[in-house]
């Protein structure tokens, strides 16, 4: 925890970041990037049940998130559903 804590949360604004947590947490990227640095710094954390790009694009805008973590396959589904 304190490992976690010096790692992340000292790069964010604690109690004002807003996280998405788009990535599985059984995963451990999604369990401590987003779950534990998120509780560690405070952050609110908002979770979508699955992947939709205009869910996706929407959550950003309407949440006001600073931090999320996505592959490169997100950006690409996002850009074509922008697009489209």
């Amino acid at each position: 925890m304190c490992r976690c804590r010096s790692r992340y949360a000292l790069n964010y604004r604690e109690g004002e970041e807003t996280f998405l947590g788009i990535l599985p947490f059984f995963h451990i990227y999604g369990k401590v990037v987003i779950v534990l640095a998120g509780l560690v710094s405070g952050a609110k954390i908002v979770i979508l049940p699955k992947f939709e790009p205009k869910l996706f694009l929407d959550t950003l805008q309407n949440h006001g998130v600073s931090s999320t973590s996505v592959s490169g396959q997100f950006g690409s589904v996002c850009r074509s559903a922008v697009y489209t």
